[in-house]
């Protein structure tokens, strides 16, 4: 059995990513990390159970970065793992949707999508549009972590600036594209480019721990001054 865990939300993923290895644990599994390179070896046999006698579940983050330029490789090998039945494999994908990921094997899915309104919350993240990303970031701060807002909008401007300097990404959907070209004509390039660095300014005092800020508090106050 295979399970990929996954989705855009990487804070309700990696909980429950290790809430499961936590059960796993409890229920006398081994929990052993295995590389992606090395998960082609267990085509050949591994070891279901210890000297001990307990199972083996076996660990993996991030596997389709191994496999970025082949994909098809992925496929074919998660197929023929899969067909083992006694094999337990489970793997985290860090910040992408199960689409984006483009596994067609035959394994489980577990994918945490975002709150549909911190996808309005980013489009409505432009100049002369203040009142309504207030009224929408008013309304998540209470159902949604803060951090991973910052995240998601952190990004969604470094797309736009990207854009504006015709640098897109390989796996832009077209949907994505229309959405940003409107958008980011809104924006003049110093002003996004002072937007994305105070945002990053911020990244920085949340890691080492001395930001005087609340995250929601310090995205009110830069949309007042930028929006």
């Amino acid at each position: 059995m295979i399970t990929i865990v996954c989705g855009e939300d990487n804070s309700s993923s990696r909980l429950f990513f290790a809430g499961e290895i936590a059960n796993y644990k409890s229920k006398g599994f081994e929990v052993k990390p295995i590389a992606s390179e090395e998960l082609k070896y267990l085509e050949n046999g591994y070891i279901d159970k210890t000297l001990f006698g307990s199972r083996t579940i076996y660990i993996n983050e991030n596997t389709h970065k191994a496999f970025s330029h082949n994909k098809k490789t992925l496929n074919t090998l998660l197929n023929t793992l899969s067909k083992n039945k006694d094999l337990i494999i489970l793997i985290w994908e860090d910040s992408i949707s199960k689409r984006d990921l483009g596994i067609t094997a035959d394994v489980s899915f577990k994918e945490f999508r975002p709150d549909k309104n911190i996808f309005k919350l980013i489009e409505s993240c432009y100049p002369s549009n203040l009142k309504s990303f207030i009224y929408t970031l008013n309304d998540i701060r209470t159902k949604t972590n803060d951090f991973f807002v910052f995240i998601m909008l952190s990004r969604h401007l470094k797309k736009l600036i990207l854009y504006q300097h015709g640098i897109l990404p390989a796996n832009l959907q077209s949907w994505q594209k229309i959405k940003l070209e409107s958008q980011q004509k809104y924006w003049k390039q110093d002003s996004i480019l002072d937007f994305y660095d105070k945002l990053i300014t911020l990244d920085s005092l949340i890691k080492t721990g001395k930001t005087p800020f609340k995250v929601f508090d310090y995205l009110e106050t830069l949309s007042v001054y930028y929006l």
